[in-house]
């Protein structure tokens, strides 16, 4: 009789431990995991708003940035995507555009250019070191990029370095 009420006391101490610790344990992990989700995708989305509605852009000295400014500068922008691209296209115009896909590029690209925008988060190894190595010979004005930069964070990089 003892060794039943042993077994069933510990087969309901086993279920106690499991139901009241340890299952609140897992839900409490699964909703931080969910929360932490939540904030990324509304920094991504915040993120993507900013750049639709974009806030007034000033240059370092408090001058208001327009397309018109933009306009005339000259520039090469290595790493990144069609979409990002695409974007940047319509602010610089005479910037050429070089994608992830390529390992390396004719170096006289950058000759007579005002900037060149790296985004290294988006290219490959061989370009990477293939355009730092290219930068340090040619001693030209840069600006490094990366995810977290929001449209108006790279035109203000962009005309800080410049303008």
């Amino acid at each position: 009789m003892y060794n039943y009420l042993y077994n069933l006391l510990g087969g309901v101490s086993i279920f106690i431990v499991i139901f009241f610790v340890l299952l609140p344990l897992i839900i409490s992990i699964a909703i931080l995991v969910w929360l932490h989700n939540i904030s990324l995708n509304t920094h991504k989305i915040y993120m993507l708003l900013q750049d639709m509605h974009p806030e007034e852009l000033l240059d370092k000295n408090g001058n208001e940035i327009t397309d018109d400014d933009l306009q005339p500068l000259k520039g090469v922008f290595i790493g990144g995507n069609t979409r990002l691209f695409a974007r940047l296209k319509k602010h610089f115009p005479n910037f050429i555009f070089i994608g992830t896909e390529e390992k390396s590029f004719d170096e006289s690209i950058v000759n007579g250019k005002d900037i060149v925008v790296i985004y290294p988060e988006e290219m490959s190894n061989e370009l990477k070191s293939f355009t730092f190595d290219m930068l340090e010979k040619n001693k030209i004005n840069r600006v490094i990029i990366d995810g977290e930069d929001t449209l108006n964070d790279i035109i203000k990089k962009i005309v800080d370095t410049t303008i």
